[in-house]
């Protein structure tokens, strides 16, 4: 009997450490309509795979390999496969396991055809505070975050994430802690960060990062650390800010290699009719204001990256940048490159210029909060750079709803702020643009914008309307990382202008790029939170700060 039992235990301990855990959604170099990307983590290198079916079916599902799994000390043995040969916008059941263990199912969808309606959320800076999130790399915010934000109706079909998703990218355990405590999320909807300075520690060519997800590979350096792809009728690029800023042999400029391989997507993409790029230090923003002996907040172009960005934003028309790094929610209208790198030029109207949003309120400390009758954020806000429209402190995300040539963009606060998960979500943005010129889907060609705070619960630094920018088209560059693949049901004949995918004029296919090796480390950026010549508020002084304000004063919304 002692002897059956411990073989029960043993069969029951061997099943329990096959559990699969850590599930996560991304968009591969494949066409989105017809292919998922998946990955996950099971704590030993046991044989597992994906089974998927249309939602709802009680039909055998198909199975597709996982691969070989990849040891991620800290993190666990992280397994990806790319499910292909799905329907266009069709909703499918999942699950991982070994065949006996199997995670609990999971329903995703399918990307949508480029004159549909969809919506995508913007986040950054989940990461935690040394002081106030002690022993943890992700903000305990960040999940409930990410769950209202994914709440939203009609589904968010995509996650745009800009950087600094834990506090020491080189801690593999705090990678562990920020996939734990997004797979509620992660696991259902497609999540695309990009690095962020606190997510590029270490050193090589890859990161932890590159190792955890499972994302496009740009064909220059051939890592993660920047990429691009397709979905519906819009084009993103992942612009890393926070390594990869090696010049070229003809062109010594920080990020010039980079942008010489952006310069080839969006060459190869011009039949997109949205454009965003999302990077982690903002190209523009009011931060920098003194505060005592700090200034809060990074300023504008801290990386130096301007000089090679802004001239391909104007020339390819980038409808929107979205930015992190600052702690704060801040929009400019559109503006086009200006005369000094670290001022933008009203642009004539959307059409002609770039919207760049600040979007830093996924988790970390944010600088909203009161002492006494004083808050921090009204430096910031009160500091307005040229072009700024809205400028607010609290913890929010950004929504982006797209119909063909027609954009609406809603920016809320969270039920999550400095103090406590209790407060309403509130709007503080809105932004609705209807991009003029020809319309592939048959909608107006008269361009029309409207912008402002939806209420005046916002902290506004200016009242300016403004709307964002229109572009062209574009393809992705890179192959995946992906692993194995399979596919299941038959997808529908593509047509020209279909969503994902890489190549320009087919909607679908892979991202242009060159060949080429290495990476640049990135931020070097001590414990405290700053580093030499880092004009950042410590995060030590703001953790300070925040918990004065809390025994001082609960926060009062605006």
């Amino acid at each position: 009997m002692h002897r059956l039992a411990t073989a029960l235990f043993l069969c029951a301990s061997a099943a329990l450490q096959a559990q699969p855990t850590q599930l996560r959604l991304s968009v591969t170099a494949s066409d989105p309509r017809h292919a998922m990307g998946v990955a996950w983590t099971t704590p030993d290198d046991v044989p597992t795979r994906v089974e998927h079916r249309l939602a709802g079916s009680s039909a055998a599902p198909v199975q597709t390999s996982g691969g070989a799994a990849q040891n991620v000390t800290g993190v666990g043995f992280v397994h990806t496969a790319e499910l292909t040969g799905l329907a266009t916008d069709t909703a499918y059941d999942y699950r991982v396991g070994d065949g006996t263990t199997w995670s609990g199912w999971k329903t995703f969808r399918t990307a949508p055809e480029a004159c549909a309606a969809w919506s995508f959320i913007a986040v950054g800076d989940d990461r935690a505070d040394p002081i106030l999130n002690s022993g943890r790399g992700v903000s305990p915010k960040w999940g409930p975050i990410a769950e209202e934000a994914a709440a939203t109706t009609p589904a968010p079909k995509l996650f745009i994430n800009s950087g600094d998703l834990v506090y020491d990218g080189s801690d593999n355990a705090q990678w562990a802690d920020w996939l734990a405590s997004s797979e509620t999320v992660t696991s259902i909807i497609p999540h695309m960060p990009v690095l962020g300075n606190h997510d590029a520690k270490g050193s090589g060519v890859e990161y932890t990062f590159n190792d955890v997800f499972f994302l496009p590979r740009n064909d220059e350096t051939q890592s993660e650390n920047y990429y691009a792809f397709r979905y519906a009728n819009a084009l993103f690029i992942a612009f890393t800010t926070a390594s990869d800023d090696e010049g070229t042999a003809s062109d010594p400029r920080p990020f010039a290699r980079q942008g010489a391989w952006m310069r080839r997507v969006l060459e190869a993409n011009q039949d997109a009719t949205w454009k965003f790029v999302f990077l982690h230090h903002p190209s523009f923003t009011s931060g920098g204001a003194r505060f005592i002996a700090w200034d809060l907040g990074h300023p504008p172009n801290e990386k130096e990256q301007n000089a090679v960005l802004l001239p391909l934003l104007d020339e390819f028309h980038v409808d929107f940048v979205i930015a992190g790094h600052n702690h704060w929610y801040e929009r400019f209208e559109a503006l086009r490159q200006g005369t000094t790198l670290e001022e933008g030029a009203p642009a004539a109207g959307p059409d002609t210029g770039t919207q760049h949003l600040i979007t830093g309120g996924a988790g970390a400390v944010t600088l909203d909060f009161d002492i006494g009758s004083w808050n921090p954020i009204d430096l910031i806000c009160g500091n307005t750079h040229p072009g700024q429209v809205q400028c607010t402190g609290e913890h929010h995300y950004v929504r982006f709803e797209i119909h063909g040539n027609a954009l609406t963009m809603t920016t809320t606060a969270t039920a999550c702020q400095n103090d406590n998960c209790n407060h309403p979500s509130t709007p503080l943005d809105t932004l609705t643009y209807v991009k003029g010129g020809a319309d592939a889907c048959g909608g107006s060609t008269s361009g029309s914008s409207s912008s402002g705070p939806p209420s005046s619960s916002s902290r506004a630094g200016s009242s300016s309307n403004a709307a964002p920018a229109s572009s062209s088209s574009a393809a992705v560059g890179g192959s995946s990382s992906a692993t194995a693949a399979t596919s299941a049901a038959a997808p529908p004949s593509s047509t020209a202008s279909a969503s994902g995918g890489v190549t320009a004029s087919s909607g679908s296919g892979a991202v242009q790029a060159s060949s080429g090796s290495g990476a640049a480390p990135g931020d070097e950026t001590p414990s405290c939170g700053c580093s030499t010549g880092d004009r950042g508020t410590p995060v030590a002084a703001a953790a300070l700060l925040l918990a004065a304000a809390t025994l001082a004063r609960t926060r009062r919304r605006r």
